[in-house]
């Protein structure tokens, strides 16, 4: 997909984001969120990277964009508390997992549903 901050109005040779090699990142443990259940991913290449995004966008984010970032993969959300804790017990026992991070997707939000823009993949 190519929306406007895409390849196509962009110079290859000038798309260092692109060119980056993928983040080691390790799936951790169960969080319970009171309503769901999410997977912390542990991924310090991938916070740095975010971290100098959100610097260059910094005057266009929300406060809530500038607050810390805990990144993970929400597995269940907006169940009821007891479902959601029954969904934690069987995923609290699972080992750490090494994954690959392939690709950042950019998102825009329009007040409802997320809508996909474009995305960015990493060289191996």
């Amino acid at each position: 997909m190519c929306g406007i901050a895409g390849t196509r109005h962009f110079p290859p040779e000038r798309n260092h984001l692109a060119r980056r090699p993928p983040p080691t990142a390790v799936v951790g443990e169960a969080r319970l969120l009171g309503r769901g259940v999410a997977l912390r991913i542990d991924a310090p290449d991938l916070l740095a990277l975010r971290a100098d995004l959100a610097g260059r966008f910094d005057p266009w984010l929300t406060s809530q964009d500038r607050g810390k970032r805990e990144p993970h993969v929400t597995v269940q959300n907006k169940v009821a508390p007891e479902q959601a804790r029954g969904l934690h017990a069987v995923l609290s026992g699972h080992p750490p997992e090494p994954t690959a991070v392939v690709a950042l997707g950019l998102w825009r939000y329009r007040g409802g549903p997320w809508d996909p823009v474009a995305t960015y993949p990493f060289t191996p």
